[in-house]
């Protein structure tokens, strides 16, 4: 029986990942083998930012065998920072440590910094003590945090790496600061205030690849950014739009994979069934050709429809279409194909685990749902939700809406009711 949990865990180790093919697997496989020895309870956020190598390959082969890997891809590179923001957004852990893809941060070096973070630092950062980089690397960190002291006023070590373990407070500062000014880079958390700093000397590791991906041009290009550009959003969007290829998001006992073109004639198989297509506006039988172009014209940033698994079995369908970055709202639906699932909690943990994503990962504001008016179940359960008519669509369908704040007014009392299921089953 799945024991109900909400959706922390102990440990998230967030990696970037740009031409990380021949390391990303050896990184993992130490890495495991080190929280095994702390913890049972760890995630990897592996983050592929746009890798013209194999790296893509191996992360999904990784997310598939897995359980404990979140693989995320996105579908243009957008620089080593913004990547790490991505996986900071994504993350789980009440602490949230950021490595290196490249061998370069030791595996077995993680457990200094978990142990300091134990005497009660909310930061720790690894400080590199025979640097195995070449002497141009060197040069280049150098002169990045001499830029980098005069932005901030205050002189930074150019022997402190990305490498580094903070807690959940400081990442939901992160984040709420990421909110009201989407330029933050995430290594602005090693100066937030308010929050007890520590550092712990680690081995510099050579890299697997032999040389670094971060380029002069690259790394004076992001010194430049910070000093004078101050880094904007792009089309009213904070760096990025979350594209992805393959997506898993895991919580409340449930997973969402993003659709594939593999999968689209099973959900054409589930939507013909008489039990699923009279809730839908359109009614009528489906051809494979119809899907197709359906599958193509959803196929987006703007839209993210989803597997939901549940115990390893596919049973339905969720999606967060017509997402607009700029307004921040988008429209969401969930179906159950799966009739022994219809009057389970099913519906509570896939709305839960959707609308997090939504409302934390994706910034939305607010959430849309069309219903038709006969579907009195769907009604209610929305508005159990949070959810409140908004307007009718037309004569048969009613506009339901979920603001951020509404939101988080129900959130514990359904996270409490799922509990109370797991306890009365």
């Amino acid at each position: 029986m799945f024991i109900f949990q909400q959706t922390y865990t102990a440990i998230s180790i967030v990696v970037p990942v740009y031409l990380g093919e021949n390391s990303i697997e050896e990184l993992i496989r130490r890495l495991t083998l080190v929280l095994q020895g702390i913890t049972d309870s760890y995630e990897f956020v592996l983050i592929n930012d746009a890798s013209t190598d194999g790296s893509w390959q191996v992360i999904e082969k990784l997310a598939q065998a897995d359980p404990h890997v979140q693989a995320i891809c996105l579908a243009e590179n957008i620089g080593q920072h913004a990547a790490i923001s991505v996986g900071l957004l994504h993350a789980k852990g009440r602490y949230v440590a950021i490595m290196d893809c490249d061998m370069q941060d030791v595996p077995e070096e993680f457990p200094k910094l978990w142990n300091k973070a134990m005497e009660g630092y909310d930061i720790v950062m690894a400080r590199r003590t025979q640097r195995k980089d070449n002497r141009r690397g060197q040069v280049m960190s150098w002169l990045f945090h001499q830029i980098l002291s005069l932005k901030r006023g205050v002189k930074t070590d150019p022997s402190i790496s990305n490498y580094a373990l903070y807690s959940h407070k400081v990442i939901n500062q992160y984040r709420s600061n990421y909110r009201n000014k989407p330029e933050t880079f995430f290594f602005g958390m090693n100066y937030l205030e308010g929050h007890s700093i520590s550092c712990v000397d680690t081995v510099h590791g050579a890299s697997a690849r032999g040389y670094s991906s971060y380029t002069f041009t690259k790394q004076f290009a992001l010194a430049l950014t910070l000093l004078f550009l101050q880094r904007k959003a792009v089309d009213g969007i904070p760096f990025f739009k979350i594209r992805t290829s393959f997506f898993v998001h895991k919580g409340y006992g449930i997973a969402l994979r993003r659709l594939s073109a593999e999968k689209a004639e099973t959900v054409r198989e589930w939507r013909n069934l008489p039990s699923v297509s009279r809730h839908m506006r359109y009614k009528g039988y489906i051809t494979p050709e119809m899907q197709q172009k359906w599958f193509e014209s959803i196929n987006n940033e703007h839209n993210l429809y989803t597997i939901i698994e549940y115990e390893k079995e596919e049973i339905g369908l969720s999606n967060m279409k017509d997402i607009d970055y700029i307004h921040q709202t988008a429209e969401a639906g969930i179906f159950i194909f799966n009739e022994n699932f219809l009057d389970s909690d099913i519906s509570i943990r896939v709305s839960l685990c959707g609308l997090d994503y939504c409302f934390e990962i994706l910034r939305m504001e607010v959430i849309k749902v069309n219903i038709l008016r006969e579907n009195i179940q769907a009604i209610r359960f929305n508005q159990a939700l949070g959810y409140k008519l908004h307007s009718s669509t037309d004569e048969t369908a009613q506009l339901y809406t979920l603001t951020r704040s509404d939101y988080y007014k129900q959130r514990q009392r359904l996270i409490d009711l799922l509990a109370d299921y797991e306890e009365h089953e």
